[in-house]
Formats: C-alpha cells, sequence, structure tokens
C-alpha cells in the first residue's frame, strides 16, 4: 500500500519541470534542476484506517534541513500529499524576482 500510495503521488506530481521518482514507501522530487535540493514525501504505518506523511527537504547529501509530518486518513493520502508538497514548495523553493 505505501509504495503504491508513492508511485501514485510521484506520477501526479511528475511533469517536465518537475522531476519526480518512486523508490519504495517514498517519492523523491526534483523541484529545479538548478537546485540540488530534493523533496522526500514518505508514507509510513500509522493508525488503522491512516498512514503517516512525512514531507522532508533533503540537502544534496540527502540530510533533512526541514520537514512536515501528519497522521492522515488512507482514503486520501496521495492527495493531501501532493497538496502539502506544493505547499512546502512555495515556502523552500520561494520564487525569484
Amino acid at each position: 500500500m505505501y509504495t503504491q500510495l508513492a508511485k501514485d503521488v510521484a506520477t501526479q506530481i511528475h511533469n517536465p519541470g518537475i522531476h519526480a521518482t518512486a523508490v519504495l514507501n517514498s517519492a523523491f522530487v526534483d523541484v529545479t534542476p538548478e537546485d540540488p535540493r530534493l523533496v522526500k514525501i514518505a508514507f509510513t504505518p500509522a493508525e488503522p484506517g491512516s498512514v503517516r506523511l512525512d514531507v522532508a527537504l533533503l540537502d544534496q547529501d540527502r540530510k533533512p534541513l526541514d520537514a512536515l509530518m501528519a497522521i492522515v486518513p488512507v482514503e486520501n493520502a496521495s492527495r493531501i500529499a501532493y497538496n502539502a508538497f506544493f505547499q512546502a514548495v512555495e515556502v523552500w523553493f520561494p520564487p525569484v524576482g
């Protein structure tokens, strides 16, 4: 289930400007080619009917710089992860100009 959630989110996020790859229970997102930081979206077990959602900003060595965590309903997990990703990107990758 967690692997499928990661695949679903990576597929939803991936586009010509943003590269997203699912690996096991996580999706790794390269937001901009010019920035070596990555966003990791991970799904892990939580209470029945829910999953733990972690969205983390990683440096070029994959060390965490910042993170957020939530317990979310399984049925809404990929949608919530998608929305959380774009909200975090607005903070972690502010527009220049």
